[in-house]
């Protein structure tokens, strides 16, 4: 049984590329039993809580800013069933104005899960790692917000980022359950 979700521990943190990122709370404690849960034992249930709390760090409506969720591998969606950023980003109430876009960017290369790997390792991946269809010149949703579960070192924002924004989209920052901590299982293995 897990506990309930304590109240945020809002942070905003900045990626090495300098792209903000709002977190709800670290990944010690209820959000990360969540996240684990979410995608170790496939309780997608979790995932509407997890959005409700990543809306609450929203600080206005928007209209013009779309959530795009930080996409799996193929392979790896379909091992797993779902992708775990993208339940979430669902899940964020719609009060917000913000409209969900989940074609926009994929993942086109897999590697190693990110958990196995140091903070040099995931700075070493590949700005090749995402791709993003072309941003009409008509197209309102333009600005774009990403979404993902956990942020360690901000490795994976950046390169999604440069794929974003290499096809003429605007990424103004990122929205993460949960933050590493240093120490922690999934921070820094050097």
């Amino acid at each position: 049984m897990l506990s309930p979700l304590p109240e945020l521990a809002p942070l905003r943190i900045w990626t090495p590329g300098g792209l903000p990122i709002r977190t709800a709370g670290p990944y010690s404690g209820p959000f990360g039993a969540r996240i684990r849960a979410l995608k170790y034992q496939d309780c997608t249930h979790h995932a509407r809580q997890l959005g409700i709390a990543l809306g609450s760090l929203l600080e206005r409506a928007d209209d013009e800013l779309g959530l795009v969720p930080i996409p799996l591998h193929p392979l790896k969606a379909a091992r797993r069933g779902f992708n775990q950023s993208a339940l979430i980003a669902k899940n964020i109430p719609p009060r917000h104005g913000l409209q969900c876009r989940f074609s926009i960017l994929r993942r086109i290369e897999q590697s190693r899960s990110q958990v196995e790997l140091n903070s040099r390792e995931r700075r070493a991946l590949s700005h090749q790692t995402f791709q993003a269809y072309p941003a009409p010149c008509w197209a309102k949703l333009r600005r774009i917000l990403l979404v993902d579960d956990v942020v360690t070192t901000g490795a994976t924002f950046d390169r999604a980022s440069f794929a974003l924004r290499s096809s003429g989209y605007w990424v103004v920052g990122g929205l993460s359950v949960c933050r590493s901590e240093p120490n922690s299982s999934i921070a820094d293995k050097e």
